[in-house]
């Protein structure tokens, strides 16, 4: 494993674990709004499973923004706020997420790389905008290094289509071949930034060894089941 200038992480089952809780998240976005009285918290709910459903149905690997969603659910309750529909992203992911916390060991990993003069960010399927993903991140992680925080919510194309990957690379100054790809999902991570010529990292706890070298489609990646092999791996470059 040659030593790569940037490593670029995946956010949800990678950098942070946590589960979904629509009615939480609704319940506070409701309270939030100065007539929270004009609408239930399951009308709010219905809203947003109807707009789940058609979305599946039509859309495929593009993201829609939290913020469309939550605009139209919104406006057609006539909720009222004294802030934008970004803070409402943000009261509504706050809330629906609270188990939310970092992988174990990650928090060190991030601060070796930045020790070993190895520089860091996030690309994320994700329907929070990189802005209110930065909110969440720095949050969760409040010493990390992290450059910059691409969301496909901004970029529209999810991964593994290669619109992040190339831009994250582009905006870094390096060659995607300077990079490593961290994510939990073969397809979407192995692939994606294999495409885009990075080296990948592939994180499943569940995997039966710490560390593993593998190809796919005569690429060379990684498979590890704990943060703590990478560090090891990272420590001796």
């Amino acid at each position: 494993m040659k030593k790569p200038k940037m490593v670029l992480f995946d956010f949800g089952g990678t950098l942070c674990t946590g589960s979904f809780d629509l009615e939480k998240g609704m319940e506070a976005l409701r309270l939030a709004a100065n007539n929270h009285d004009c609408a239930t918290t399951k009308e709010m709910c219905g809203m947003w499973r109807e707009a789940s459903d058609y979305l599946r149905s039509n859309t495929n690997k593009v993201e829609t923004p939290l913020d469309a969603v939550l605009r139209g659910i919104l406006i057609r309750c006539g909720l009222r706020y004294d802030f934008g529909v970004d803070e409402c992203g943000t009261i509504f992911d706050s809330a629906n997420s609270e188990g939310r916390k970092p992988l174990p060991f990650i928090e060190e990993l991030l601060r070796v790389l930045h020790e070993k003069g190895i520089r860091t960010a996030v690309i994320s399927n994700n329907a929070l905008s990189g802005k209110q993903l930065k909110r969440v991140i720095d949050f969760q992680i409040p010493r990390n290094k992290f450059e910059f925080i691409f969301s496909s919510a901004d970029f529209l194309m999810c991964k593994p289509a290669p619109d992040m990957f190339e831009a994250a690379a582009k905006f870094a100054r390096l060659d995607p071949s300077e990079c490593w790809y961290c994510g939990d999902s073969f397809g979407d991570d192995v692939r994606g930034s294999h495409k885009a010529g990075m080296f990948a990292v592939h994180y499943a706890a569940d995997f039966e060894i710490p560390f593993e070298l593998k190809t796919d489609n005569q690429k060379a990646y990684a498979a590890i089941n704990d943060w703590r092999a990478l560090i090891s791996k990272v420590a001796e470059m």
